[in-house]
C-alpha cells in the first residue's frame, strides 16, 4: 500500500493533479475553483509531503507504482513542475492510465544539459541542495521567492505559496526526495514516446523553467500543444488558475473523443 494522501472532490471526468516540490495539494485550490463541478479531481500529496507519509525509497518506478494505486483507473493527469515531471513519467509507463497529460511550468529534464540548454543550471541546483542539508526551512523560503520571480503578480502569488506551505509543511525527507527526483530524472525519452493529447503550460517569465523550453519539447513530441501564459512566472496555475484551468477542461475533451 502506498499510503499517499488524495483529496477527492466534485463530479464529471477523473483527474489526477500532483503538485510541485516542498508543497502540498492546497496549490491547486484556486485552478479547482475555475473547474468545479466540471471534472472530479484527485489531489494527490507526494511523499513526505502535505497528508502523505515519508517517501520509501529514491526509486522512480516505486513512486510510479504508489501513485497509480492512488489514481482511478484511467484519469486525465496534470501536473506542476515536479509533480508535471511524475506525470510525464506515469503515462509513458502506464499509458492506458492517462488519457490525457498536462504538464504546468514542467520540462522532461529540470537542469541543464549539453544538449537541453532551457532549464536551471547544474551549478544553482546543486547549490539549492547543500543549502537545503544546512537549513531546509530557509532554503523553501528562497525557493518560494524563485517560484514568483518576475511573474505579473509575484506578491500576491507568493502570498498564496506560503500560507499553503504553512498549513502543511514538507518534512526534511520529503524535502530530499523531491530534490534527488528534480535532479536524476531526465524523461526526454518518454516525453518523445507519448501519443496521448499532451499539453506544455509554461510561464512566460519562468526563471526555473524557461518558456525557450516549450521549443524543444515540441521537437520531441511534434503534436505537443505548448501554451505560453504572458506575465506569468513558475506558478501559472495560481496567477493564471481558470486560464491553467480552461486547458484542463479542454484535455478531458480530448480524453473523451480518444475513448
Amino acid at each position: 500500500m502506498s499510503g499517499l494522501h488524495v483529496q477527492v472532490s466534485g463530479c464529471g471526468p477523473d483527474v489526477v493533479l500532483l503538485h510541485g516540490w516542498g508543497f502540498n495539494s492546497t496549490v491547486w485550490d484556486a485552478m479547482g475553483a475555475c473547474v468545479d463541478g466540471r471534472v472530479r479531481l484527485h489531489r494527490i500529496d507526494l511523499p513526505g509531503h502535505g497528508a502523505s507519509p515519508e517517501p520509501r525509497c529514491v526509486d522512480l518506478e516505486t513512486v510510479i507504482g504508489d501513485l497509480l494505486h492512488a489514481a482511478p483507473t484511467r484519469a486525465v493527469w496534470a501536473g506542476w513542475s515536479l509533480g508535471g515531471m511524475l506525470a510525464l513519467a506515469v503515462a509513458a509507463r502506464a499509458p492506458a492510465r492517462v488519457g490525457a497529460l498536462m504538464m504546468i511550468a514542467a520540462s522532461p529534464r529540470f537542469t541543464v544539459d549539453a544538449d537541453w540548454p532551457h532549464a536551471t543550471p547544474l551549478p544553482v541546483f546543486e547549490q539549492f541542495g547543500r543549502d537545503l542539508a544546512a537549513d531546509y526551512r530557509r532554503t523553501l523560503g528562497r525557493f518560494l521567492v524563485l517560484q514568483t520571480r518576475g511573474g505579473a503578480a509575484a506578491g500576491k502569488t507568493l502570498c498564496a505559496l506560503r500560507s499553503g506551505i504553512e498549513q502543511a509543511p514538507p518534512t526534511p525527507a520529503g524535502l530530499s526526495w523531491g530534490l534527488e527526483m528534480l535532479g536524476r530524472l531526465d524523461l526526454r525519452d518518454e516525453l518523445a514516446g507519448l501519443r496521448m493529447p499532451v499539453m506544455a503550460v509554461l510561464g512566460a517569465r519562468d526563471t526555473l523553467v524557461p518558456a525557450a523550453a516549450g521549443k524543444d519539447m515540441g521537437k520531441l513530441n511534434p503534436g505537443l500543444d505548448v501554451v505560453v501564459v504572458p506575465g506569468a512566472g513558475h506558478a501559472p496555475l495560481l496567477s493564471d488558475a481558470c486560464r491553467c484551468g480552461e486547458g484542463l477542461l479542454n484535455l478531458c475533451e480530448l480524453a473523451e473523443e480518444a475513448i
